[in-house]
């Protein structure tokens, strides 16, 4: 009788294990496997999980399950199980969502088997000790590449020191490393060109007396026991509308910039005070540093009987599907998601390391940054 000791599903050990006896000889192709319930005894598991084994068998190839003659081996054509790739991401969120299934469908298409982990670092205040708890978990289990949205809050001083043995990292979309990783590949979308795109369009349309909403700071000892850097993708972003500021002659520091406040109870304070008094500035442009903070100008506009593109002009950042939703349209950045996705899986299909690829984004011009909407 065989256990299963392994942090993979305990279907694909299985399935791994009969998917080696075919390629050593114990299963020749014609031959007649087990019975699921004779598989479940074998390897100490459930019927319901030796069931899942011979489903993901067959419909890789491997078996077939034949009326009256049971599960036969097929033969073997250069087949091999599916390696695994880790998302150290979050899949939900309309930014996230849409990119990690992009991923996902496209890993699927290439024999890649998706397995998505706990969304280390996601929320401010998470508790560091159960993040790194999952790492060292993570670090035991045999995936070919990890896809990590690597935000400030990631656990990078962690996963360096845990996970060296896995064969290939990819940062996605965020790199806010203090710690350098020379082996792993990046994607990332170039902000520093997204701000500098935001401002310029909202400075010739007339917008001239710019704002950026983004997010908080994290302390230095936050930063520090994650091993993330000060340095963050709205920094990239704020410098980028700068440029474009310096360009049309304006003076850089004349930009306001308002950033959520983190309060000691970890509760957020979006400055809604401080967006009012912004929304009565004379052509006043707002940037906002993701989709979601310009809903909360939207909101707060239509409570002081402002109107976006009359008013004030705003854009927003990722062009999610808010920006079609809100009224008037909401002109936003595109960091072109399926290119992303596109580049990860080329990446993980390659397995290459210390590689780089630069996403360039793209204004995408609505109502909400277009001046003098209001009809006469």
């Amino acid at each position: 009788m065989e256990s299963v000791n392994t942090k993979l599903p305990k279907y694909l050990v299985i399935a791994e294990e009969i998917v080696r006896r075919i390629k050593g000889g114990s299963y020749i192709p014609g031959v007649k496997l087990p019975t699921i319930r004779d598989m479940a005894v074998d390897f100490n598991v459930s019927y319901l999980t030796a069931s899942s084994a011979v489903s993901y068998l067959e419909k890789e190839g491997f078996v077939s399950k034949r009326q009256g003659s049971g599960i036969v081996v097929n033969k073997l054509e250069d087949k091999s199980i599916r390696s695994y790739a880790g998302f150290f991401m979050p899949t939900t969120g309309h930014v996230y969502s849409t990119l990690s299934a992009g991923i996902i469908d496209r890993l699927n298409r290439n024999d890649i088997f998706s397995l998505p982990l706990f969304a280390l670092g996601i929320q401010p205040g998470s508790d560091i000790k159960e993040d790194e708890a999952h790492i060292r978990e993570y670090a035991q289990m045999d995936l070919r590449s990890v896809i990590i949205s690597g935000t400030r809050l990631f656990p990078f001083k962690c996963y360096r020191k845990q996970c060296s043995r896995i064969p290939q990292t990819i940062f996605v979309l965020h790199f806010e490393s203090a710690i350098p990783f020379p082996d792993a590949c990046r994607v990332l979308v170039d902000h520093r060109h997204g701000g500098y795109i935001s401002a310029k369009s909202m400075i010739e349309s007339g917008w001239d007396n710019l704002a950026v909403l983004t997010y908080s700071e994290m302390n230095s000892s936050e930063l520090k026991l994650r091993g993330a850097s000060a340095i963050s993708d709205d920094c990239h972003y704020i410098e980028g509308v700068k440029e474009a500021l310096r360009e049309h002659n304006f003076d850089p520091e004349s930009l306001t910039i308002i950033r959520n406040l983190r309060l000691p109870d970890g509760s957020l304070d979006t400055r809604e005070s401080s967006i009012k008094t912004l929304l009565t500035g004379r052509r006043r442009g707002i940037l906002c540093f993701g989709d979601h903070r310009a809903q909360k100008v939207y909101e707060l506009a239509r409570k002081t009987g402002q109107t976006p593109g009359v008013d004030f002009g705003i854009c927003g950042y990722y062009d999610t599907p808010w920006s079609d939703m809100l009224h008037p349209k909401l002109s936003s950045v595109s960091i072109k998601i399926e290119k992303i996705s596109d580049a990860v899986v080329k990446l993980v299909s390659s397995g290459a390391t210390g590689k780089d690829v630069i996403i360039i984004p793209e204004f995408i011009s609505r109502e909400s940054s277009q001046l003098n909407l209001k009809t006469e």
